[in-house]
């Protein structure tokens, strides 16, 4: 019995380890991804009291199903770059398109509920004028 103990021991530890150096280097990615699908959520729901619509259990449905995805992806991702020894941070391309994507409907969202797009008011301020200037901040 101690023998059987000594092994389960051994292997739970090796399998934690495993677990660790899979998961630890995309811990920021997933807490990133899933900030956004949050802040998505969020505004998704901030659109829908505006528009006077009803929440139904199918919305956070899909909100559920969109994160659940995108951790695959992003699992995939990290699996791809460490059983191919790519040079490259793939899930850090993956994070920058799954961030554009919910970046985009967090904007959506926002325009419906105030009246004006975040990504239109930082373009402007970014962009200069035909006569160079620098348009001033509201």
């Amino acid at each position: 019995m101690a023998q059987m103990k000594d092994i389960i021991n051994k292997w739970g530890i090796e399998l934690l380890t495993l677990l660790g150096a899979f998961f630890i280097p995309i811990t920021g990615v997933l807490l990133m991804v899933s900030a956004m699908v949050l802040l998505d959520f969020i505004t998704g729901l901030m659109k829908v009291k505006k528009l006077g619509q009803k929440r139904t259990s199918s919305g956070y449905k899909r909100t559920l199903l969109k994160w659940a995805s995108y951790m695959l992806v992003v699992l995939i991702a990290h699996g791809i770059e460490l059983s191919m020894q790519l040079p490259v941070d793939v899930s850090a391309i993956v994070l920058t398109g799954l961030c554009y994507v919910e970046l985009k409907s967090i904007d959506e969202n926002w325009e419906i509920v105030y009246g004006y797009s975040i990504f239109k008011r930082v373009i402007n301020l970014i962009k200069p004028t035909k006569n160079h200037e620098y348009p001033e901040s509201k």
